[in-house]
């Protein structure tokens, strides 16, 4: 397993220092600047203005990270420019002790994107693509404090400064980093389940380079380290062409001519150079939404970027041999790439399901493949009971995404409990759930609400373990046919791939992706919620840990699931603070009680 990949933004510093106007930080006569706190769940604006607090206060656990937000608010632009005190980031009882070079800066942004020639409308209604200095044209500027956090790190207090200066004043920020002796999972061995879906397509017409050749392969590398640090478990292979992703050609290049295993190889060593063996090799084989979409073969030696003649695809008797031999190939370059417990699974079942010919046709050729479902049916009436596995009218289905969320994040509903012990593998799309483009509420609640008991009536079980079909990179691109836009439903229409208002939790940058301010938001969930988790274990009394019963582990849960029911304002920062170091030392104490 690969080592963590913290995606660090610096690596634009040179690139950006060509591309941004610097600003001198002299300070202007009759201009004043307000710097203070402002919190991760904040959808900044120019209307945005600091809240109460002196000191940053920023916790994590060990193998996590810490984000802390900083505001400042001026009558014109602001101009600012951050970086840690002199004396670093050092442990209150121990100063030989510090982490002092994993301290970042990152500076919100309203542009959305940062490569050649970027459209007009790029822009965001908030602060969203983080970058590694201001712009220095707005007149609030958002500074994210980010600091991953080493593995071995001493737990305990962290203190140190950040210096913050502008157009119109300075300040001096106290910060406090509190490292939890917790240690947050390594990805792969999570709970919480969060599935990611890349766009090979759009980022290669985005910066205009060959598919997965190295220059494209390399601009897939940041969004695809940001996924390691989500946890994402499953690779995604489309198999045909011209789906619901928007995709000209497929990776895994299948023609009645022969296969080009090619592209495919190239996207599998990336992976594993940067997230490892995925549970699941995922291969897109059936479009399966309305029938207005046609799946087409991708000819060896096609790939040109949109060029590929139109073939419809066949599943008929006569092409078997041809899928057989490509899922033969896959199944063994994973067993070579040493992913020897991966399991390869086929999707998508839709709400139009892969009846006739695709259900013989993958039943004869690939028997040991399971089914990826995403619609809103109910399984056969036998559910198995604890199984890992439900029947699908014949078709065995080992995951599944329900396209709703099981509660309203602003109402809060749920128990804030259960769903990552449920032996099936179901999650939540979350679609349809607040304003998921623009609320970073959502995307900070997301994870917490989307991993617990629950249900609606589109659930066949009654837990969820986190969310699915999310996408890292469908930005607005050129299109091969001239136009412009998203690749998302060029061809199969059906409404169903993921939140359509939201298919990018990246930005644009001069050579690959770019972190958001909901990226952050989401990690932030995430590590929460292993936290949970970890105090729920407790709770069960599978693991005892010392002077914490379990009454009281399950009043700390419940104090932090009532911060993650969405309110309109963000919470009271000292009150969040201490309920979070009491949820992390929780979950650090069943840890050791395990």
């Amino acid at each position: 397993m690969p080592t963590q990949h913290t995606h660090t933004p610096m690596r634009w510093v040179f690139i950006f220092a060509a591309l941004l106007v610097c600003s001198t930080l002299a300070i202007a006569p009759g201009m004043s600047l307000e710097i203070g706190l402002g919190h991760i769940s904040q959808s900044i604006d120019e209307d945005t203005r600091p809240l109460d607090g002196d000191t940053l206060r920023m916790i994590g656990p060990r193998g996590g990270h810490a984000t802390g937000v900083i505001i400042a608010a001026g009558r014109g632009p602001a101009a600012v420019q951050a970086r840690l005190g002199r004396g670093g980031l050092v442990h209150s009882e121990d100063d030989s002790q510090n982490i002092t070079r994993q301290v970042q800066v990152l500076y919100g942004s309203l542009t959305t994107d940062f490569a050649r020639n970027p459209s007009t409308d790029a822009q965001s209604s908030f602060h969203d693509a983080l970058i590694p200095r201001s712009e220095g044209t707005t007149a609030v500027q958002s500074l994210y404090v980010h600091i991953p956090i080493p593995r071995d790190s001493t737990p305990g207090l962290y203190r140190g400064t950040i210096d913050v200066r502008g157009r119109g004043g300075s300040a001096e920020i106290p910060i406090e980093l509190y490292v939890s002796a917790m240690q947050l999972p390594p990805p792969q061995e999570r709970r919480t389940w969060v599935d990611m879906l890349q766009s090979p397509d759009s980022v290669a017409y985005r910066y205009g380079v060959t598919l997965y050749s190295r220059q494209h392969l390399e601009r897939l590398r940041p969004s695809m380290e940001m996924m390691a640090n989500l946890g994402q478990q499953a690779m995604h292979v489309t198999a045909i062409a011209q789906t619901n992703f928007g995709n000209d050609e497929a990776m895994l290049a299948i023609g009645p001519r022969g296969i080009d295993f090619s592209g495919l190889e190239a996207y599998m060593n990336l992976f594993n150079e940067t997230i490892g063996a995925p549970r699941f090799i995922i291969v897109y084989v059936y479009d399966g939404g309305s029938n207005d979409g046609v799946p087409q073969w991708t000819p060896p030696g096609g790939r040109r970027n949109g060029s590929t003649p139109a073939l419809a695809a066949s599943y008929g008797a006569e092409h078997r041999p041809i899928w057989q031999a490509a899922m033969e190939g896959l199944k063994q370059r994973a067993e070579q790439a040493g992913w020897e417990d991966t399991e390869i699974l086929l999707g998508w079942i839709g709400d139009a399901r892969p009846f006739g010919d695709y259900l013989e046709c993958f039943t004869e050729v690939a028997p040991f493949a399971r089914w990826v479902q995403f619609t809103h049916a109910r399984g056969d009436p036998d559910e198995r009971g604890d199984s890992d596995s439900i029947s699908m009218l014949g078709m065995e289905v080992a995951y599944r995404i329900v396209p709703y969320s099981q509660h309203s994040i602003s109402r809060g509903g749920g128990s804030g409990r259960g769903g990552w012990d449920n032996s099936f593998l179901q999650v939540s799309s979350m679609r349809g759930t607040n304003n998921q483009d623009t609320d970073l509420k959502f995307w900070l609640s997301q994870i917490p609400h989307a991993v617990q008991d629950g249900g609606s009536a589109h659930a066949t079980s009654a837990n969820f373990r986190g969310i699915g079909r999310i996408g890292m990179d469908f930005w607005q691109v050129q299109r091969p046919d001239g136009s412009s836009g998203r690749l998302l439903k060029r061809f199969s229409r059906w409404g169903n791939l993921q939140r359509d208002t939201a298919p990018a939790l990246t930005a644009v940058g001069p050579e690959g992706a770019l972190p958001t301010s909901r990226y952050l938001a989401l990690w932030q969930g995430i590590q929460e919620t292993e936290a949970r988790i970890l105090t729920e274990i407790g709770e069960s009394g599978a693991a005892s840990p010392e002077n914490l019963s379990r009454q009281e582990l399950s009043r700390i849960r419940e104090q932090w699931w009532a911060l993650r029911k969405v309110d309109e304002l963000p919470p009271d920062l000292d009150a969040e603070h201490q309920a979070l170091k009491q949820l992390y030392d929780a979950a650090a104490a069943v840890q050791a009680a395990q």
